[in-house]
């Protein structure tokens, strides 16, 4: 499993169009991100159905909540990926 942390000054302390960037920024990375892993798994697994790809999902940052996460919904893909 890939956990990238990002340091920003507290977004209160910056200001309203720095902060609109920097939760653009992370949204636009994790939708990045998840989309390289969907093109990524079908070089890795085989792949029957779509379900999987499907599954792979990212949240969106927010002015409340700067936090955008990218995961999947089937519970056994870290498992398959790590080898377990």
């Amino acid at each position: 499993m890939l956990k990238t942390r990002i340091e920003v000054p507290a977004l209160s302390e910056v200001g309203e169009s720095l902060r609109f960037e920097i939760v653009r920024a992370l949204t636009r990375t994790a939708r990045d991100a998840a989309n390289i892993i969907k093109s990524e798994l079908p070089r890795k697994f085989t792949l029957r159905r779509d379900w999987t790809l499907k599954g792979i999902r990212f949240d969106a940052a927010s002015k409340e909540n700067p936090i955008a996460r990218v995961y999947s919904i089937d519970p056994w893909m870290e498992k398959q990926e790590e080898g377990e």
